[in-house]
């Protein structure tokens, strides 16, 4: 793990179009954890999403939904869509 954490800082680092590419590979990754109600696992894709393109809007806010998700209001709601209103 610590191996791959060094090759993620080195491609940020020399800002290579690969980073994006696996940043939107472990953003797929991260919704396909999502929908798997893995959502601890989701949000470690987020984040390493996150680190190879902080800029990514995509990567912040699924982020956020995951982090929602594995809380149990989250939990509550997810099994229970449209039964509480935000506004």
């Amino acid at each position: 793990m610590r191996f791959l954490q060094l090759i993620l800082a080195v491609l940020v680092l020399l800002d290579l179009p690969a980073c994006r590419q696996l940043s939107a590979a472990l953003l797929t990754q991260g919704n396909h954890d999502y929908q798997k109600s893995d959502y601890a696992r989701a949000i470690q894709d987020y984040n390493g999403a996150i680190r190879l393109d902080p800029t990514s809007d995509r990567a912040w806010n699924d982020r956020g939904v995951g982090g929602m998700a594995s809380t149990a209001a989250g939990r509550w709601m997810h099994r229970h869509p449209g039964s509480a209103s935000w506004t």
